[in-house]
């Protein structure tokens, strides 16, 4: 599901006074990114799509920067580079498509549930809803859904054609243009 303007964000119940999230209260979606503010009614929400992405995450401090070749980026990801995972919720309104990626699997799952229950139509491929709940708990079962996932992505990328990993767009085309 490769889509532009994907918003990466903090997805939470509650204000986080962050400068990119997007949260709700009673009947109101807002969405703060940067400097852009917007609120919905959640009346207004016809459908919320839900679904993962995969990312390289690196453990040590590179930084990438304008001009590395490829090479360098793929000897830079060697140290301790693992997958990290991320919930993709895409919220469609009468006149708009609100791409998000969540910035944390665990911390946004209260999220997606509060949003379940006040959303009618959940477009959940992945049965996300089914089989996430059991993982939300505590640290310990952040390392389970994250060995589970881990093990279970590359099969879930393929049959329901997700980003595996996901890239972002700007480090590529600097990294490929120089």
């Amino acid at each position: 599901m490769k889509q532009d303007g994907r918003k990466k964000c903090d997805v939470s119940l509650n204000d986080l006074e962050s400068k990119n999230q997007v949260y709700f209260s009673k009947e109101i979606l807002y969405f703060d990114y940067f400097e852009y503010h917007q609120e919905i009614r959640i009346q207004d929400v016809q459908q919320v799509t839900l679904s993962l992405v995969s990312r390289i995450y690196n453990h040590s401090d590179l930084l990438v920067q304008k001009g590395a070749s490829p090479i360098t980026l793929m000897q830079g990801y060697t140290k301790f580079p693992s997958m990290k995972y991320y919930f993709d919720i895409d919220i469609l309104t009468n006149n708009q498509t609100i791409l998000l990626e969540s910035n944390d699997l665990i911390d946004s799952i209260p999220f997606i549930f509060a949003l379940t229950k006040v959303v009618k139509d959940i477009n959940d491929p992945l049965n996300l809803l089914e089989w996430i709940p059991k993982y939300q708990n505590n640290e310990q079962s952040r390392t389970k859904l994250d060995n589970y996932l881990t093990k279970e992505f590359p099969r879930l990328a393929k049959k329901f054609h997700l980003e595996n990993p996901r890239m972002d767009k700007e480090v590529l085309k600097d990294t490929l243009d120089n």
